[in-house]
């Protein structure tokens, strides 16, 4: 009993020993990274441990969020290949565990992420995702996808549907006061007004969308803000406020480690002095530019995230090979269940068939038996009866003999002596007795063929004619 309950004890708390773990871990991939004041490098070293210490306590969930989170981290460090390969293997844990909202997240952001590399093949994760988000009503995922897609629709220039995409995100996101995504939705909103010529309206809701940033610590959408408020005063021709507006952008985007805008904020901040004829600064921005662009958007990283597509793409269709060969197996599996069910069946009728004529051949046979049985039962009454009639025949026909035959001899006896003795009598007397003499000897000869009848089963013709 005491080994019993120290078992007990020990099972209980390494249980919850694993339940803080697995908190631990939930915890730390729930952290919202726009709004971190801790340093990338930071995080990275952060998640990476916390994705170690998933897979020691092989905690699904966990390994599947702390890759999105790295993920997340080297998108805005622009490390795009690794990003987009930590997304895959995000995706494919959360498939495997069946969450189908985070999948459909997934897929949006794998799509947004790719979107300067591969627009097409962007498109095609980011419909995938509002798929499976549209048919299971995720709606904050579908906050999220409706307003990326919008930006691939930007960028293959459809600026109707890109704000068709844009309005309906924001309405989700108003309706379910997604706080971080609504300045994502105004800032987009703004920079389809900006590009047909709106420039009030598309300050009015940067500032909407920056003033919210500010509120909730979103130092990296901050940075986006500034960055698209200086684009705006940019196509309105006045390059002043727009490299004042870049100015502030550019030291949020490196402080957060926000690559890509910083690279993007400098390409802009050359166009801004090449507006105002500043050779000098034009040409140092323009180098700056060339720097990140060299180190975001190698050969080798679009190679890489290439090959990363083609390695997750042959993946699924193998798992789907593997899953159509498992339910053509299944299938087969059923089918032969059915098949054994249904000569298990034949076979059961077939025996209850046998049975069924064994057992009626037997109450045929039984009934055979019993008539047979009650004819020889008819049979020997009838020759009991006859035995009875013939031993009582003989009887009749001895008594006969024996009594009435001896008696009639002894009249016929009798007659001849009184015919003798009476032989001077009168011939009337003597006549009469010859008269009855004669008929004495006539009913002897009568009962003697009574008496041969009798005795007789059956009489031919010839017999009864002698």
């Amino acid at each position: 009993m005491k080994q019993r309950l120290l078992l007990v004890i020990f099972v209980y708390t390494l249980n919850t020993m694993f339940a803080q773990q697995q908190a631990k871990i939930d915890s730390l991939n729930s952290l919202t990274l726009q709004n971190s004041a801790i340093s990338s490098e930071t995080l990275l070293k952060i998640f990476q441990l916390n994705l170690e210490n998933s897979k020691v306590l092989e905690y699904d969930r966990g390994i599947a969020g702390s890759y999105w989170q790295l993920s997340t981290l080297h998108a805005y460090k622009g490390d795009l290949d690794i990003s987009i390969d930590y997304m895959l293997k995000s995706i494919k844990v959360y498939e495997k565990i069946g969450d189908r909202e985070k999948v459909a997240d997934g897929y949006g952001e794998l799509g947004y992420r790719m979107k300067r590399e591969d627009l097409d093949k962007a498109q095609e994760y980011m419909l995938k995702g509002k798929r499976i988000a549209e048919e299971h009503n995720y709606e904050m995922v579908m906050s999220r996808i409706y307003n990326n897609y919008g930006v691939i629709k930007e960028m293959k220039g459809q600026l109707d549907s890109a704000e068709f995409y844009y309005r309906k995100g924001l309405k989700k996101v108003l309706k379910i006061d997604f706080k971080t995504g609504i300045p994502y939705s105004y800032s987009s909103l703004a920079g389809i007004l900006a590009q047909r010529g709106a420039y009030d309206s598309a300050r009015y809701y940067f500032e909407q969308s920056r003033s919210l940033r500010i509120d909730i610590q979103d130092r990296k959408g901050i940075a986006e803000n500034y960055t698209q408020i200086g684009e705006v005063y940019l196509e309105e021709g006045n390059p002043s406020s727009a490299i004042k507006s870049f100015r502030q952008a550019i030291p949020l985007a490196l402080e957060e480690n926000y690559n890509f805008l910083a690279q993007y904020t400098y390409q802009k901040m050359s166009e801004a002095f090449k507006f105002r004829n500043n050779t000098d600064s034009a040409l140092f921005y323009l180098e700056k530019y060339n720097v990140f662009k060299d180190s975001i958007n190698s050969i080798d990283v679009k190679e890489k995230i290439a090959e990363l597509n083609v390695e997750f793409e042959t993946e699924q269709k193998e798992n789907e090979i593997l899953a159509q060969r498992a339910k053509l197996a299944e299938n087969e599996l059923q089918l032969q269940k059915r098949n054994f069910i249904i000569a298990g069946i034949l076979i059961l009728t077939a025996l209850l068939a046998v049975l069924a004529y064994l057992v009626l051949k037997r109450q045929k046979s039984e009934k055979i038996r019993l008539k047979k049985e009650g004819e020889l039962q008819v049979a020997i009454a009838e020759l009991d009866t006859r035995n009875k009639l013939e031993k009582q025949r003989l009887r009749i026909s001895r008594d006969l003999h024996d009594n009435i035959g001896s008696q009639l001899t002894f009249i016929i006896s009798s007659l001849d002596n009184l015919k003798y003795r009476l032989k001077d009598s009168d011939a009337i007397i003597l006549k009469k007795i010859d008269q009855i003499s004669t008929f004495t000897s006539t009913t002897i000869n009568e009962l003697r063929d009574t008496i041969w009848a009798m005795n007789k089963e059956t009489i031919t013709r010839n017999e009864l004619h002698d």
